[in-house]
């Protein structure tokens, strides 16, 4: 349900398969967190608040895989683009990215072809602030554990979903010393929990007229992938510098 705005962020300089994941905001904009730009680029620092070339003879391409469900077969609807440009949050901190402002907005190069498996999802308003026990939900091809996997984390083909709900600040902060209610949400959830290789990917929620909006981006969390808790940049403190970057950057 999720993998028509849910996209994988491909980087051969990573390997052949998708490393974080990213949330598709218009046919030609992606957002995803800044330090999944990171892993791509390596120790190479890039520009802060500016929008900057992703394409060159120094690294390889950063692609996007689109409207795929097994991302080792195409059936059909899957599609693979080329990032040209970025802007990550001019607040990024390269040493430490759970502090907040872990965010960024990717250019295509050329715009996707609509289709019945790719949809851009909804931006909630900047004041979205949602109570503890409310439903949401992740996808993407991070790690798991499997029946079979003999307790070690496995990469699955197909795309994975799992319900998680909003909780106290209180769980996170816990395990994160740099957790703040001012930039971050907790989220929780019972048997599965976001895992290596779900950064990026957004936290998917229901509004009141049953349309989906994005709520935050996965930055960090337990990651012992068992269940748990999980720290999400949440939309609302990052609100106007989205809309700023989208505008910056063209539908």
């Amino acid at each position: 349900m999720f993998g028509s705005f849910q996209v994988g962020l491909w980087s051969e300089t990573v390997g052949s398969y998708p490393y974080c994941g990213g949330a598709l905001i218009s046919y030609s904009l992606i957002l995803t967190t800044a330090h999944c730009i990171k892993i791509h680029y390596g120790c190479t620092q890039f520009p802060l608040g500016t929008e900057f070339e992703l394409m060159g003879e120094t690294f390889n391409s950063l692609n996007v895989l689109i409207g795929a469900h097994d991302f080792t077969r195409n059936d059909g609807y899957e599609q693979l683009y080329t990032v040209q440009s970025a802007i990550v949050h001019p607040d990024f901190n390269f040493d430490k990215s759970v502090r907040g402002y872990d965010i960024a907005v990717l250019k295509l190069l050329s715009p996707i072809t609509p289709s019945p498996a790719v949809r851009p999802i909804c931006f909630p308003s900047s004041q979205t602030n949602l109570p503890r026990g409310y439903p949401c939900f992740f996808a993407g091809w991070g790690k798991m554990y499997t029946v079979w996997s003999l307790n070690m984390l496995v990469l699955p083909k197909l795309l994975q979903e799992g319900q998680v709900e909003m909780d106290l600040d209180a769980y996170c902060e816990v395990f994160d010393a740099d957790y703040t209610s001012v930039r971050h949400s907790c989220i929780k959830s019972r048997y599965t929990n976001p895992c290596f290789g779900d950064s990026g990917g957004g936290i998917f929620c229901p509004s009141e007229n049953n349309k989906w909006f994005w709520y935050g981006a996965i930055c960090g969390g337990t990651f012992d992938c068992l269940g748990g808790w999980t720290v999400v940049n949440n939309f609302s403190s990052v609100h106007s510098w989205i809309r700023d970057s989208v505008l910056s950057l063209g539908l």
